[in-house]
């Protein structure tokens, strides 16, 4: 065989590879970032579940709305509400043995989900190989587990397609890897019982909301589960909430400054007016002095058969969103960089440590 024909066949071959590559890599792409589906919240929710909570944030959402107008400001790119929305956030309560209660927070990207999860658990396989004892990675059922036990970084992480799962401690990890694996159908082992229980269908039906919750007062834990969360408005003795059986609440925003939900307070069984009373109006008092950026809170109380409610309002929800514009800012102007192939620019304010 000449050389000429040598050289034609291995030019030949050496396209057809690069064209597979090419095209292998373009529906790989496109399958990475197509919109994927939100997952249902009560995938973590199973019979050890406490509280359970949803936030979704979809484009059509007027705080969202607000929130984007303000960041095209700071952007030479324009971002619609549906070329990032819609994000899902789940939090649970588990009881834990002994107490408190373990944790789970998770977010689910609809849009570049599968293409932020894979770099996303890159980076977690990649930092659990690292030595030095800061990062520790444990495989359970196949899913690699990731905590950073040398640093101030807290909990154990794991990313599943595009949903990034926090918990506060390994057997909470552990329990959430589980319930992921049955509701994806994967054949979950005998103990992560998997029983859906009523705590999921105590979030309200009727319509959906951008906020929707529900927290089970066992032993205590409601006023645990309060007191997990910033600042100590919130910090109510258990004693005091003894008579709550159930909390629910929803929150809705009416425009990119207002909204508004409800706190419903299901009362134990022989519970009086005047307890159920003083429970709403502790309660309520409280809500005006959670401290929540420029947030300002108004709380009314009333009473219904063995209900408590609370209608809540807010003003000034556009406060929320300036932290959020300046993080996604830095970030926009990072990948813009990056895609022009210079070095991102570097933050005055942000330390040289990735773990402070």
């Amino acid at each position: 065989m000449s050389a000429r024909r040598i050289v034609i066949g291995c030019s030949v071959a050496a396209v057809v590879f690069l064209s597979v590559l090419v095209i292998g890599g373009f529906f790989l792409f496109r399958q990475m970032t197509a919109p994927v589906p939100l997952p249902p919240a009560a995938r973590l929710a199973d019979a050890g579940t406490l509280g359970l909570a949803l936030v979704r944030l979809e484009p059509e959402d007027p705080w969202i709305k607000g929130t984007l107008a303000e960041l095209s400001k700071y952007s030479t790119e324009e971002r619609k509400p549906a070329d990032l929305f819609p994000i899902e956030l789940i939090w649970a309560a588990r009881r834990g043995s002994p107490e408190p209660e373990g944790h789970i927070l998770s977010m689910t990207l609809s849009r570049n989900g599968r293409l932020v999860g894979m770099f996303g658990d890159v980076a977690l396989w990649r930092a659990g190989r690292s030595v030095g004892g800061k990062v520790s990675r444990v495989e359970h059922h196949g899913e690699g587990i990731t905590s950073f036990p040398g640093t101030s970084i807290n909990g154990h992480v794991f990313i599943r397609d595009g949903t990034v799962v926090w918990s506060s401690d390994l057997d909470t990890a552990k329990a959430a890897v589980d319930l992921t694996l049955a509701a994806e159908g994967a054949a979950p082992p005998a103990e992560a019982g998997t029983s859906q229980v009523p705590i999921a269908a105590l979030l309200p039906q009727e319509s959906p909301h951008a906020i929707a919750g529900a927290i089970l007062n066992e032993n205590g834990s409601l006023s645990r589960i309060l007191g997990v969360l910033p600042g100590d408005a919130l910090d109510i003795p258990a004693d005091r909430l003894a008579a709550v059986s159930l909390l629910t609440f929803t929150f809705d925003a009416t425009s990119a400054t207002e909204g508004g939900g409800e706190v419903v307070l299901q009362l134990a069984e022989g519970a009086s007016s005047e307890e159920a009373r003083r429970i709403a109006d502790d309660l309520a008092g409280r809500l005006l002095l959670v401290k929540l950026a420029q947030v300002v809170f108004q709380a009314t109380p009333r009473l219904e058969s063995n209900r408590a409610f609370i209608a809540v309002k807010a003003t000034g929800l556009d406060s929320l969103g300036a932290p959020l514009i300046q993080e996604m800012v830095r970030s926009f102007k990072k990948f813009e960089s990056l895609k022009k192939g210079e070095a991102p620019p570097v933050d005055p304010n942000q330390s040289s440590s990735t773990f402070q």
